[in-house]
């Protein structure tokens, strides 16, 4: 529709900014959700750079970010004061690594899950009717030990996922 009234489509905007080659080519060399995040957290003022590699990935990034944002209405000092919660920053990496890694896609394509939906147990004393888990007062033979879970929470964040909602009940 926009188009029909010749303004640019916001999405086909952010298409060309997400996909100019100096942003695309920074992200992916970036490649992990942590080291996004790192460089976001220095583009809020929360981290110093660490050398001149980490003050250019940062200035690629913030001058993508400040037309990202104009191009919203957002102000670039609200966006760097969202950027200071990590989630947001995991959330905006994850955002980032997929459209450098699958571009623009409707609907987006992401690098990572946004959001895990995990049963942490299903050792529980409840029958709930509404339960799919068919829980157990004793932990199945299959069901992972306290270390490993805390293995899969650590590969999750790894991962970039940035959202994790617990199921599961244990008393």
């Amino acid at each position: 529709m926009d188009e029909e009234l010749g303004a640019e489509p916001l999405v086909a905007s952010l298409r060309r900014l997400m996909t100019e080659k100096a942003v695309s080519k920074l992200i992916l060399k970036l490649g992990k959700p942590d080291s996004i995040e790192h460089i976001l957290a220095i583009y809020a003022g929360l981290r110093e750079a660490s050398g001149i590699r980490e003050v250019i990935a940062c200035k690629v990034i913030a001058r993508a970010l400040a037309k990202s944002a104009a191009k919203f209405g957002v102000r670039e000092e609200a966006l760097r004061s969202g950027l200071r919660d990590p989630y947001i920053r995991k959330a905006l990496a994850n955002m980032m690594l997929g459209i450098a890694y699958y571009g623009v896609t409707e609907p987006q394509k992401l690098y990572a899950p946004f959001m895990v939906v995990w049963d942490f147990t299903l050792q529980c004393n409840l029958r709930c009717k509404h339960c799919y888990a068919n829980a157990r007062r004793n932990p199945p033979p299959n069901e992972l030990a306290f270390s490993e879970k805390l293995e899969v929470l650590k590969q999750l964040g790894e991962a970039g996922v940035a959202a994790l909602s617990f199921s599961g009940v244990r008393h």
